[in-house]
């Protein structure tokens, strides 16, 4: 298949994506304000080029009763089998800055996570990144108003194979997270209960157990970062291993039944980070 037919079958799941955050209101505006463009239906006057340019999708503002737009959201769709590089995101800033005289603002739609400097990038300047293969699988990487909220977080720690890329912060961090779950199940042990002997494994048993069975989901979770989304851990759940998922409203916010072979989600945490 070549590189144009793919490029253009991922502009259309990305659409589809775009219309999902639409209905789901993720951007802040009511759909019936807005109006999507493909880049074959219109394209943005650059002073810098003196014609047009033609984005991958477009989505303009209307507020009720005006005559024109008033704020446009460009959008980039990059179909990758590897991180996105640094390089795309500064072109596209490039492209963005070009389309002057209105309120503008970018989204980047990739099916790969980005490298750490395309990442930063696109938070410094704002953008918000989507990361997903299709309307039912995405997940809000950067949203356009999640810059001052995660000064109240605590950073987010990036998993990755190469160990040299730990620094001490992170291994404290890692190190408080163990202790916490360690006297979570110290205070919560019943010698009546069944162990399955999941108490005898080590952290490193469970890691490689891990990395089996993500590999079965899917090899590039591991090899190239691809995210895991809960309806992709929920299909392969219940088609390959046979284990159930099943929401109520019990006072516990999960648990797991080993003989029925069912995982229990309190409905109060769905959709939750």
């Amino acid at each position: 298949m070549n590189t144009t037919l793919i490029g253009d079958q991922f502009e259309t799941k990305s659409l589809e994506i775009i219309k999902r955050v639409i209905e789901e209101e993720q951007l802040g505006h009511l759909g019936k304000h807005l109006r999507i463009y493909t880049k074959k239906e219109k394209g943005y006057y650059s002073a810098t080029r003196q014609k047009d340019i033609y984005f991958d999708l477009t989505i303009e503002v209307w507020p009720p009763g005006a005559s024109r737009y008033v704020l446009i959201y460009i959008i980039e769709c990059k179909n990758y089998n590897k991180r996105v590089p640094v390089d795309d995101t500064e072109e596209f800033c490039y492209k963005i800055q070009q389309v002057s005289g209105v309120n503008v603002k970018g989204i980047f739609i990739s099916n790969a996570p980005l490298q750490q400097s395309a990442f930063n990038v696109a938070d410094s300047v704002g953008m918000m990144v989507i990361q997903g293969e299709s309307s039912d699988n995405y997940k809000l990487i950067l949203h356009k108003t999640d810059k001052r909220l995660n000064q109240e977080r605590i950073p987010f720690i990036h998993t990755t194979k190469d160990e040299g890329l730990f620094d001490d912060g992170i291994t404290l961090v890692e190190r408080l997270i163990d202790k916490k779950i360690t006297k979570i199940f110290e205070e919560n042990t019943n010698i009546s209960r069944v162990s399955y002997n999941i108490d005898k494994l080590s952290k490193s048993d469970i890691e490689n157990y891990s990395k089996i069975e993500l590999d079965k989901i899917n090899p590039r979770i591991l090899s190239s970062f691809y995210q895991l989304s809960i309806e992709a851990f929920t299909k392969f759940l219940q088609e390959k291993e046979q284990i159930f998922i099943i929401e109520n409203e019990e006072s516990l916010l999960g648990w797991c039944d080993i003989k029925n072979r069912t995982i229990g989600v309190n409905r109060a945490i769905k959709n939750t980070s």
